[in-house]
């Protein structure tokens, strides 16, 4: 709620946020479901939440768009473009961030054994 009363015209903070929230449904899902895949479910959530930062990022724009009810987006068709052509790219830190995540869990795991 905080981001959207802001007049931001940048593509950083909200693909920041929807990362964020990608990387909280996801954990949230792969601890319920998947725990026991280890670090491989891990990398699988985090190339989900990489990927799917984009498109929940453009829900979030869209959302802003009809809350300010400006009747246009405040950002341009190029910075929205960018950002879908990414998506790749943001799967593959997100397979990093769930490798680091799920090696970091393992050991957590293995240390209160």
């Amino acid at each position: 709620m905080v981001w959207l009363q802001v007049e931001d015209v940048e593509t950083t903070n909200v693909l920041l946020l929807a990362g964020a929230a990608n990387i909280w449904g996801i954990t949230a899902f792969a601890v319920r479901h998947i725990s026991s895949g280890g670090t491989k479910a891990f990398m699988l959530g985090g190339f989900f939440a990489g990927v799917f930062s984009p498109i929940t990022a453009l829900i979030f724009i869209v959302v802003k768009a009809g809350y300010h009810a400006h009747g246009f987006l405040d950002f341009s068709t190029r910075q929205l473009t960018d950002m879908m052509k990414y998506s790749f790219l943001y799967g593959l830190w997100g397979v990093a961030l769930g490798f680091i995540w799920g090696i970091l869990t393992l050991a957590y795991n293995k240390a209160e054994k």
